[in-house]
């Protein structure tokens, strides 16, 4: 994902998602004012721009991600130590512990 703008994703994420709650009601225009206000998440991050319309979207899981991708980007990280470090986090989230 070469040319993403990283903070500018974050910061429109934390602003649709305060203008998701604050439009709760109203469902069939939300989608379409939030398309014109965060035209970068529509067209670049479309997956991203899916799952704050759905409600689900988990804001520190995203802050890590994109942390860990600015790692590999930087050479603090090799993209396999960062997927290793992306698995263990999912794993520690979503599998059952023993």
């Amino acid at each position: 994902m070469s040319g993403i703008n990283y903070d500018k994703i974050l910061e429109d994420v934390k602003s649709m998602i305060k203008f998701r709650e604050e439009n709760r009601n109203s469902s069939s225009e939300f989608e379409s004012k939030a398309k014109e206000l965060y035209p970068y998440l529509y067209e670049r991050t479309n997956s991203i721009f899916k799952i704050i319309l759905s409600g689900n979207m988990d804001l520190e899981r995203l802050q890590f991600m994109i942390k860990t991708v600015l790692k590999v980007k930087e050479h603090k990280m090799t993209e396999y130590d960062a997927s290793v470090e992306v698995g263990k986090n999912l794993a520690e989230t979503f599998l059952p512990k023993k």
